[in-house]
């Protein structure tokens, strides 16, 4: 990919305010999410739920301490996604699709 097509979000704290952002500021459709493989299904299902079309690609899964980590960390931030996802589908919400 040439690297005139990759947007760093420096404003997303998080994945699903970079998907928000990437729908609401940079008007985009469709995007492309690379990421560590542990990452990349949660970060894809953040995408989608706010109207992204959504590719992602992660490169080779090394076998490091902060991989292990990672893996851990996802129990806790599926579910803030789950629970974020839930809140912004309610009437009213500014971030539904």
């Amino acid at each position: 990919m040439p690297a005139a097509d990759i947007d760093r979000d420096p404003r997303g704290h998080d994945t699903r305010a970079s998907a928000l952002n990437a729908r609401d500021n940079l008007g985009l459709a469709s995007v492309v999410v690379c990421s560590q493989e542990f990452h990349l299904p949660r970060a894809m299902w953040l995408c989608r739920s706010v109207g992204l079309a959504v590719q992602g690609a992660f490169p080779e899964v090394l076998a490091r301490p902060h991989t292990f980590i990672g893996y851990g960390r996802e129990v806790p931030a599926t579910w803030k996604a789950a629970l974020e996802i839930g809140r912004d589908a309610l009437p009213g919400s500014d971030a539904a699709p």
